[in-house]
């Protein structure tokens, strides 16, 4: 249903849980031990000193001791002043994490039907609650052609930058989920 259900937590290992101070602000993917993917616009100038990172955190309030980033990468074409696209940063742990990465595609792999998303954010649109526990869709979300996303939220997406999947790509619909703050896995 409409934001998914409690997610089993040992098929999202590499689900990782950004804070600034205490409070949640992104999902992002565990992608080596040491780094974690997630949206540049989590990153926002943010002092690394109060980001907190938690891999396999089941629950926003009962996540155990979080890993420290030491080192910010934001992809140099990002800019959201002028597009939404190359929105990616890493982050670099100061320690190894000790949960399983996310399997990442083949260079050369094609782009799924669909997308199995998870994350600790907004069940339901304009929210603005997040959710405490992890929660996913598995069997996945459709990824939507890029010139359908364009046509339907006036917006400029760049095949090689960006994926868009999510709901309704009407406009009014489920625009929300055409920028996912989850982990993602195809």
């Amino acid at each position: 249903g409409p934001g998914g259900a409690v997610a089993d937590p040992t098929l999202w290992p590499f689900a990782t849980l950004m804070t600034y101070g205490d409070l949640p602000i992104c999902t992002a993917s565990l992608v080596a031990p040491r780094w974690v993917l997630t949206a540049a616009h989590c990153e926002a100038g943010t002092d690394l000193g109060f980001v907190d990172l938690f891999p396999g955190a089941p629950l926003r309030d009962a996540r155990g001791p979080g890993l420290q980033p030491d080192v910010v990468r934001v992809h140099p074409l990002y800019d959201p002043v002028v597009s939404e696209s190359w929105d990616f940063a890493l982050y670099r742990l100061s320690t190894a994490a000790s949960f399983t990465p996310v399997p990442l595609p083949r260079s050369d792999a094609t782009t799924p039907s669909r997308a199995d998303i998870a994350g600790w954010g907004d069940t339901s649109y304009g929210s603005n609650a997040g959710s405490n526990a992890l929660r996913d869709v598995v069997g996945g979300i459709p990824v939507l052609a890029n010139d359908t996303c364009t046509t339907a939220y006036s917006t400029d997406l760049h095949g090689d930058a960006m994926l868009c999947a999510g709901g309704d790509p009407n406009p009014g619909g489920d625009r929300k989920s055409t920028r996912l703050n989850s982990s993602h896995r195809c």
